[in-house]
């Protein structure tokens, strides 16, 4: 998870900006943003509860008639329907498109009853950065990094590591090793519009762009003989429950979803952790955005709650929606370390977790180790850039 530049308006294009705010600034839609700056992504910010009136008005308010109120009232309501406008022509403009490209590969469907971890062997992506730290580490820290260098990690596609004109080659040569191998690879796709809302993980990439990415990885995967796993955008879903750029964007990944399911892949729609959204809003969140078409959701990524927390949580969402779900476990083996439960960013104490592979739980399919470990949250409690390898770090976690 790298920081990605904000992109100018360009070409007549959509941009909705993803940039942090502070107290007293306003986002796009004219409206205070009250989170404390802090990233949630695979975490969750705490807000006061109070409304935009600070609590209720005393007596002789009630019912007077505030014109600045309703006017602030009345551009936000006209922005927001206006963004969501946008974003639906956006869609529909880029799927007429993409039909046309559709056509040079046929569809492929991967079966959503089946559990694809089961009797799966996982492929180790031997370009990892834990595996290039053990390639470079001296004798005495290869042993302990050895571990991490050596056990199935997810890989993060992003638009700013790996670009549409990047995609076909990338994917392809890593499905053909993997194939060689005959293990399964498991990806994370991650891309969204406002990443992060603009936190330690955000990006700057376009409504049509996302769709031209998200559209390349569809081709590349439906032209390959390997099938691999797809967890679809870590926290997309949860924080639209708190940013409402993510929130207008959703339409986007009902389209990616959509999409996808064709690829022949599997696929899990990151349904955020056990301490963020309420299982009935996360399940109702899950059902809008198709996940009838997919095989389930994935729980704790890039977070440090324990298993039987997200265990709880992903039963009750399973109860109802009728799917399966996948738990991040690759750092949570002493749950949030030194630190209260609370800590997201580079907990101290922390520690991998339970082994990938499948799980004999009723509905949970797999522990996986999603978020790799070694690999910072941010620049909190002295590590580097989210996303960049932090030695020190990772050698403590073993």
């Amino acid at each position: 998870m790298r920081w990605f530049p904000s992109h100018n308006n360009r070409r007549g294009r959509l941009v909705i900006s993803g940039k942090r705010s502070v107290s007293g600034e306003r986002d796009v839609f004219g409206t205070r943003k009250s989170f404390d700056g802090h990233r949630s992504s695979g975490r969750h910010r705490f807000f006061d509860g109070h409304g935009a009136s600070g609590g209720r008005k005393p007596p002789g308010q009630r019912g007077s008639f505030d014109k600045r109120s309703f006017a602030n009232g009345l551009r936000t309501t006209i922005a927001a329907a206006t963004v969501l406008v946008l974003v639906l022509v956006t869609c529909a403009w880029t799927a007429i498109r993409a039909n046309a490209q559709f056509a040079q590969a046929p569809p492929r469907y991967a079966s959503t009853d089946q559990n694809p971890f089961a009797g799966a062997g996982l492929y180790v992506y031997p370009d990892s950065q834990a595996a290039r730290a053990y390639r470079s580490a001296s004798s005495s820290q290869q042993s302990q990094l050895s571990v991490l260098a050596s056990t199935p990690t997810a890989i993060w596609l992003t638009p700013d590591h790996v670009p549409e004109s990047a995609v076909e080659p990338y994917l392809h040569g890593i499905l053909a090793d993997a194939q060689q191998a005959r293990q399964t690879a498991v990806f994370v796709v991650y891309g969204f519009p406002n990443r992060d809302c603009g936190n330690y993980s955000g990006n700057g990439i376009l409504a049509d762009e996302y769709l031209e990415w998200v559209q390349a990885i569809t081709l590349a995967l439906r032209q390959s003989a390997s099938a691999p796993i797809l967890i679809l955008e870590p926290d997309a879903l949860a924080l639209s429950t708190q940013c409402r750029p993510i929130a207008s964007n959703l339409p986007l990944l009902r389209i990616a979803v959509d999409w996808l399911s064709t690829s022949g892949a599997s696929i899990y729609i990151d349904a955020g952790h056990s301490a963020w959204v309420p299982a009935a809003t996360m399940a109702s969140l899950l059902q809008r955005v198709g996940l009838g078409k997919v095989r389930g959701f994935s729980l704790n990524v890039s977070n440090y709650n324990s298993d039987a927390d997200e265990q709880r949580y992903g039963d009750a969402i399973s109860q109802l929606t009728g799917s399966h779900y996948i738990i991040d476990s690759g750092r949570n083996g002493a749950g949030h370390g030194n630190e209260p439960a609370s800590a997201w960013c580079n907990p101290n104490g922390a520690r991998i977790g339970t082994a990938p592979g499948a799980a004999p739980y009723g509905s949970q399919d797999a522990f996986m180790w999603i978020k790799p470990p070694g690999e910072s949250d941010g620049p909190c409690n002295g590590g580097p850039a989210a996303g960049t390898w932090w030695n020190e770090r990772a050698l403590g976690m073993v």
